[in-house]
């Protein structure tokens, strides 16, 4: 989303026309979209994230994301894909994201193993949220929902000294 007047008529004529098809009086689950940029972030145009190769092609080929990519869930990927398409402008934050993965990356042998089974378990959140929050979500979706929570706990747990990242995330879920 880019900021103008005709960007803002053409989402209330969306949303107007989306009302009335599906004879809604309002649409509570969504919110205003944010501008596409970020502070601290470079945003590539689509046709430079094209260019250089970050986006599907429309032959199928493989891109850069798909050669890159070993996350081991879909959020993971979400996150890498949002990480390619706008990338940190200044050092000082890009150093700070290199130590952070760096410090996960760097685990040995079964709490490394270990961590990247539960990250496995993981559903995709952003996905059941708005199911949740457009009141579309099933049974299916509940139980996604309790067995990513509890990933979450096995992650927090995870045997070994935990490194400052995980520390962090503990303080952050304890606040929850």
């Amino acid at each position: 989303f880019v900021e103008s007047p005709e960007a803002t008529l053409g989402i209330a004529l969306l949303v107007k026309y989306v009302l009335g098809a599906q004879k809604l009086t309002r649409l509570a689950h969504l919110s205003f979209p944010r501008p596409l940029h970020l502070q601290n972030t470079l945003v590539l145009g689509p046709r430079a994230a094209q260019h250089l190769d970050l986006t599907p092609s429309r032959e199928g080929a493989p891109n850069f994301f798909d050669h890159i990519n070993q996350t081991n869930c879909v959020l993971g990927a979400r996150q890498l894909r949002r990480w390619i398409l706008a990338p940190l402008s200044q050092v000082t934050e890009i150093q700070e994201r290199q130590r952070k993965i760096q410090s996960l990356a760097a685990g040995r042998g079964e709490r490394r193993a270990n961590l990247k089974n539960i990250l496995k378990q993981f559903y995709d959140l952003e996905r059941i949220a708005g199911r949740l929050g457009a009141d579309l979500a099933t049974p299916r979706d509940t139980l996604a929902l309790g067995q990513s929570i509890a990933a979450i706990e096995q992650i927090l747990n995870a045997g070994g000294e935990p490194s400052a990242e995980i520390s962090s995330l503990r303080k952050v879920f304890a606040e929850l």
